[in-house]
């Protein structure tokens, strides 16, 4: 066990000094993690969550970006980048985790998809404990962690989605979209309890769509699903979105003038209200992941301060293992 306890520490240091060399600042006390997701495939959900990822980045905000697609990861071509490993690596190939880590010039840390990650539950327990503390490493050296959830209702997709401390709900203002929607909601309804739950209509093409998914969808979400659903914005129908997608380059980027760019900044800086909001509101609280380490320590009992901690603070970590089910 010693030893074992060694090689994590080993493993840890390897990821501070690779996190720490991208930023030289500390990071906010509070962390902001936000799940794209939704029922439907093909409403732009991968699109959105790589753009806000990169907004974010852009303003200095130390953003990781997941790629929790397991049937159909592809971050990375919206970003046009191709990182040599992902989460697969890591997982089964014994790659350590810091060189899964992507990092897009100025731009977000990229963790690429694969299949597999719903299954760390059935990896062997000294994988799970790296696992376990690589994440949490990684949470506690960063600012922002946006995921990109796969579409649906499976279990693995659910899960995903309310590790998070804020879930986006990217729809669009097709009835089926809007049904899907509403299922997905209906489903997480009853497993949430301190997110915030928002809806971003995208593709929209006149006023009158947005107007009707307000005055129509979202009360009735409300009324008869009892969640707290706010509109976090609604993005245009963009022929330049269309083509950022099919040239392999981020719309901010390709088209920063155009419309659905500048919607995207917007919804991006509510975003960070959200995040300075809840780092005012937890001012008072001993920054997590301070904790120095015992040489006899197990990694359990080292990380069982922060986990609790985390826990106070809507700790994506602490939800994600007890949700996967990986024993720390």
């Amino acid at each position: 066990m010693s030893d074992q306890a060694q090689e994590l520490r080993r493993l840890r240091e390897r990821l501070n000094n690779a996190l720490y060399s991208q930023s030289n600042r500390q990071p906010f006390k509070n962390k902001l993690s936000i799940s794209f997701a939704g029922g439907k495939g093909g409403t732009g959900k991968t699109a959105l969550s790589a753009n806000v990822a990169l907004s974010l980045s852009r303003r200095g905000i130390k953003t990781v970006l997941l790629d929790a697609d397991v049937g159909l990861a592809n971050t990375n071509i919206i970003l046009g980048v191709k990182p040599p490993k992902n989460w697969a690596d890591f997982l089964y190939n014994d790659t350590p985790f810091e060189e899964i880590l992507y990092f897009v010039e100025k731009g977000p840390i990229l963790i690429s998809g694969a299949s597999g990650i719903s299954d760390a539950a059935n990896l062997p327990s000294y994988k799970q404990e790296e696992l376990f503390m690589s994440l949490a490493t990684l949470e506690s050296q960063t600012d922002a962690l946006i995921i990109d959830v796969g579409a649906g209702i499976q279990e693995n997709i659910i899960n995903f989605s309310i590790a998070s401390n804020n879930i986006i709900i990217v729809t669009n203002p097709d009835p089926t979209a809007l049904t899907d929607a509403y299922s997905f909601i209906k489903v997480i309804s009853n497993k949430l309890y301190n997110q915030r739950v928002y809806l971003i209509i995208n593709m929209a093409r006149t006023f009158e769509e947005v107007k009707r998914i307000y005055e129509v969808f979202v009360p009735m979400v409300k009324s008869r699903l009892s969640v707290n659903l706010e509109v976090l914005g609604s993005i245009s129908y963009s022929e330049e979105m269309v083509l950022s997608v099919k040239q392999s380059r981020p719309l901010i980027v390709n088209y920063p003038r155009s419309d659905a760019a500048r919607q995207i900044e917007i919804i991006t800086n509510k975003l960070l209200d959200n995040l300075y909001n809840q780092n005012q509101a937890s001012s008072n609280t001993p920054a997590s992941y301070s904790k120095k380490l015992g040489e006899d320590s197990k990694i359990s009992k080292e990380y069982e301060q922060e986990e609790s901690n985390g826990s106070k603070n809507g700790s994506f970590v602490s939800r994600f293992c007890k949700f996967f089910g990986i024993k720390k």
